[in-house]
Parts: C-alpha cells; sequence; structure tokens
C-alpha cells in the first residue's frame, strides 16, 4: 500500500512538473516576445492539437485496452502492428502538407507548415506511446517520459531566450518542442530495449485486427475532433477578424485558463472514475450516485478556487511582465476562466458516462460541441470583438456541461452483479 501511495505521488509530481514547464513556457513568452510571435505560436499550437487527433482514427483507444494484463510478445506484435498503420496514416498527413504547402491557398509560409507537420506526427505518436505505456502497467516511466516531450523543453526554450537574447522567437521555441519529441522517442526505444523484438520475425501483420480496431474507434476519434476543434478553433476565428494580437492575447490566457482543467483531471478526477466503474459493475445505484455528487462537488469548489486565483494572479502578471494588454483584456480572461470552470463541471459528468459505457452519449455530445463555439465565435467575435471568445467560452462549456447533465439522468440499468 505504502509502495501505491508512493508511485502515485511520483505520478502527480511529474504531471505537475509538465505543467510548471508549461506556465514557465506562458510567462517566459508574455515577458519578451511580440503578441504577433505569441499568436503564431498559438495558431501552431492549434493545428497541432487538432491535426493530431486527425491521424489514426483513434486506434489507441482500442490498443490500449487490448494491452492490459497481456505477454511481452502479444503486446509488442500488436504495438508493431498499431506503429505501421499510424505510419501509414503520417505518410498520406505529410504529402497533404506538402500539397497544401505548394497549393498557396492557406497563406501560411513554408517553415509554419514544417513545424506543424513534424510536430503532429510526433505529438501523436508521442500521445499513444505514452497511453501504450501506461496499459502496459509502468505509468512511473509513461509520466517521466512524457515529462520530456510536454515539458522538459519548455525550461529548455526559455533558458535559451534568457542566456542569449537573439534567439528569443516562435522558431526557436517550436524547434524545442520538436527536439524535446525526438528525445522522448530516443528514451523511449531505450526504456524497451528488452522488449523480444527478436521474436516478431515472422510475425505477420494482421490488418483484420486493425481494420476490426479502426471500426470499433472511428465514433470515439469523431468526438475527440469535435472536442478538440471546439478547444482551439477560436483562436483561428481571431486570427481572421482580429489579427495575430488578439491571437496573442487569447493563446496568452488560455496557458492559464486550461491549467484548471489539468489540476482537476490529476487532482481529483483522476480518483473518481475508479470508484465509480466498482459501483456500476456492482450494481451499487446509492453508492453511484453519492460518488457523482461528492465528485462534481469536489470538483466544481477545487475547479473555482483555482479559477479566481487565475483571474486575480494573471492581470497582476500583467503588470509584473509590463504587458499592459494583459491588464486591460482582463474581462475576456475572467469569462474564459468562467467557461473552464463550467467545463470541469461537464469533465466530472464525463467520468459517471464513462462508467456506465455510455459511448454514445460521450462521443456524440463531444462531436456537437463544435457547433456552439464555431458558431458563437463567427457571430459574437466580429459584432462584440475579444470578449467574444469568453462568451463563446461559457456558452459551449454550458452546452456540454447541460448534455452530460441530461444524458446521465437518463434510466440506465447498472449491471447485474
Amino acid at each position: 500500500m505504502k509502495h501505491k501511495y508512493m508511485l502515485h505521488i511520483l505520478n502527480t509530481l511529474l504531471r505537475l512538473a509538465t505543467l510548471s514547464g508549461k506556465m514557465g513556457l506562458s510567462l517566459y513568452m508574455g515577458r519578451y516576445f511580440s503578441l504577433d510571435d505569441i499568436g503564431t505560436y498559438g495558431l501552431v499550437f492549434g493545428s497541432v492539437m487538432i491535426l493530431t487527433n486527425v491521424l489514426g482514427f483513434r486506434l489507441d483507444y482500442v490498443v490500449s485496452r487490448e494491452l492490459v494484463r497481456t505477454t511481452p510478445i502479444e503486446a509488442l506484435v500488436k504495438m508493431r502492428d498499431q506503429t505501421i498503420f499510424y505510419l501509414a496514416n503520417y505518410f498520406v498527413g505529410a504529402l497533404i502538407m506538402i500539397a497544401v504547402a505548394q497549393s498557396g491557398l492557406v497563406g501560411i509560409g513554408m517553415l509554419p507548415l514544417f513545424f506543424i507537420c513534424a510536430l503532429t506526427i510526433t505529438d501523436n505518436y508521442s500521445n499513444l506511446t505514452y497511453v501504450n505505456m501506461v496499459s502496459l502497467e509502468r505509468p512511473l516511466l509513461a509520466n517521466a517520459l512524457y515529462f520530456i516531450g510536454g515539458g522538459g523543453w519548455c525550461f529548455v526554450a526559455a533558458a535559451i531566450g534568457l542566456i542569449w537574447p537573439e534567439y528569443r522567437h516562435v522558431d526557436t521555441v517550436l524547434t524545442a518542442w520538436l527536439l524535446g519529441y525526438m528525445l522522448f522517442f530516443t528514451a523511449t526505444f531505450w526504456a524497451w530495449r528488452k522488449m523480444p523484438w527478436r521474436e516478431l520475425r515472422g510475425k505477420p501483420l494482421n490488418w483484420k485486427w486493425i481494420r476490426a480496431g479502426v471500426t470499433n474507434s472511428y465514433l470515439i476519434w469523431l468526438g475527440t475532433l469535435g472536442i478538440m476543434a471546439g478547444s482551439y478553433s477560436d483562436r483561428f476565428v481571431l486570427a481572421h477578424f482580429l489579427g495575430l494580437e488578439a491571437v496573442g492575447i487569447a493563446t496568452f490566457y488560455f496557458s492559464f485558463t486550461n491549467a484548471i482543467l489539468t489540476l482537476v483531471q490529476t487532482g481529483v478526477l483522476s480518483f473518481v472514475y475508479p470508484r465509480l466503474i466498482v459501483h456500476y459493475r456492482e450494481g451499487n445505484q446509492t453508492g453511484f450516485g453519492h460518488e457523482m455528487r461528492h465528485a462534481s462537488r469536489h470538483v466544481a469548489l477545487f475547479a473555482g478556487v483555482i479559477a479566481i486565483g487565475i483571474s486575480i494572479a494573471v492581470p497582476l502578471l500583467g503588470y509584473s511582465l509590463q504587458r499592459p494588454e494583459f491588464v486591460e483584456y482582463a474581462p475576456v480572461l475572467w469569462l474564459m476562466a468562467a467557461g473552464a470552470w463550467i467545463r470541469c463541471s461537464a469533465e466530472a459528468l464525463y467520468q459517471g458516462l464513462f462508467a456506465r459505457h455510455q459511448d454514445c452519449a460521450i462521443w456524440l455530445g463531444n462531436l456537437l460541441y463544435v457547433v456552439p463555439v464555431i458558431v458563437c465565435s463567427v457571430v459574437l467575435v466580429p459584432m462584440v470583438g475579444l470578449i467574444g471568445v469568453g462568451y463563446s467560452a461559457v456558452i459551449s462549456s454550458l452546452f456540454l456541461l447541460l448534455w452530460r447533465k441530461y444524458q446521465l439522468s437518463r434510466p440506465h440499468a447498472l449491471l447485474e452483479t
């Protein structure tokens, strides 16, 4: 028990270290980068986060479950087949990127397109590698490696800019991000060096298994596309109507409000869903309802405290960073923080839907989430300016909360004991 407790503490610390790296990078960019540069980074980051989920059709959703408690050779065969399928996706994706670059239709330079393509591929593969490692019951190693690709490079990028001012620009940050993933892959392959690689010889590629996996996961894939597009599409609307400086302000605010959700998932929700699953499997409806209410209250309180703290701290940071824009547009931050608080409550309800196997409600709600985000952004940003993004965050998060609350309130039989 003590060993498991220590592992949990170490895993949490590693996740917090990753988050700290991202927060530190945001502060560094907020102090030294132009708003245009921050906006460019925000657009590249948003593109990568959306496109990452296009590749692979969420086959990892199926693979991660099948890797649990399997033999090393069976796990290696499945990961080999998964990798080949994803490599085919990456090849097609790269060809599309090249065609887009040569067409000149999107008005993006070759260098940003290169970073988007390279980071999309490396981010996608690092995510599925992390999930696979967790499924193989090596969460501490997974989080240690994730820190390298997810947060460690942020400290390096900031340190380089602080020491050599001539490198204080977005290309340095994107290069450090890409090199962080390269180091992640190097460390991962070293960690897997004792896997039974030689036994792969003669093992045929199982395309039937791949097709079955894609068939089972494509609805989850659609839902993931919806939730990710909804989370990042507003910055592209801002770029179209208001320009890169507005994107830079919103990106700076988002780096803090998004941390609310990360902290809630790490500090509260990671403890909740195993208990909900147990109550569901045992047919304990009373226990399930009690756990959901308890979790919802804790999430609302925890997220609320963090949201209030961020709403106060970030404008003060604007003064200390000598960036009056971050103070002037504080109402946008407050609305985004309110939206993040509502979104956290929706994520608490997601745990209940997940435990009850209401996959249709999950993926459909996630897919529909993109509709209020885009509609509100396109309508409100031209009407009221940058603060329209804040209103959009509140309205779209409220939609997701009400959708999941309705789905969870519907009669749903518990499993037989």
